[in-house]
């Protein structure tokens, strides 16, 4: 249901070709991932750490901090993740596009 409101919302911020792109490759059975998914994975291992950081922190009687300098650290280590992801995805279309590239040449 997530997936759907997205992708309703996505629409105007999105180009035609981008969607028409994505329901081509489900037709030959490429399987898109979602966003939300990605996203909701990324904020239950936040909340993971936070709550292995807070019993931590509890359990040895460390000195305790704001909770804006310790949501900060946290907000930071998902930026962290969302900027490796998108590092990856752009490594692997480069890796792509040089292999058709290679294939594509005359030999």
């Amino acid at each position: 249901m997530l997936s759907r409101i997205y992708k309703c919302l996505s629409r105007y911020f999105v180009d035609k070709e981008v969607f028409d792109a994505a329901e081509t490759l489900e037709q030959y059975g490429f399987p898109r991932k979602s966003a939300i998914k990605e996203i909701a994975a990324i904020v239950l291992f936040l909340a993971i750490v936070s709550l292995v950081i807070w019993l931590v922190v509890r359990r040895f009687g460390f000195e305790r901090v704001a909770w804006s300098q310790a949501f900060t650290a946290i907000l930071s280590l998902g930026f962290a993740i969302i900027a490796y992801r998108q590092w990856r995805a752009a490594r692997h279309e480069i890796s792509r596009s040089s292999v058709h590239a290679h294939e594509m040449a005359p030999q």
